[in-house]
């Protein structure tokens, strides 16, 4: 799990994803900003098999909804990079 962990840091820092936190956890959360755009993204995600959670205000603050992700054991490298790639490309300007 310490190296999924790692390869996503590095993975989302390839893209310029902008991660809440830089900790060694399994959970991790990336900033989407804009309410919409989040929930349009998690949608996205599930229907390709990823299962992820849109956090929104009032549990954020305003403008800064993220989507918060589990790694867990089960996944690998491809499943990490698979999902970074439609985060990014949802994300990007």
């Amino acid at each position: 799990l310490q190296s999924l962990i790692v390869y996503f840091h590095q993975a989302a820092a390839q893209r310029g994803l902008q991660l809440i936190s830089d900790d060694l956890t399994p959970i991790k959360c990336i900033l989407s900003g804009d309410n919409q755009r989040t929930l349009a993204l998690q949608k996205t995600l599930q229907a390709k098999g990823f299962l992820v959670a849109a956090i929104r205000p009032p549990t954020v603050p305003v403008h800064q909804a993220r989507l918060r992700i589990s790694l867990n054991i089960d996944l690998c490298e491809q499943d990490i990079t698979d999902l970074l790639d439609i985060v990014a490309e949802h994300l990007s300007p």
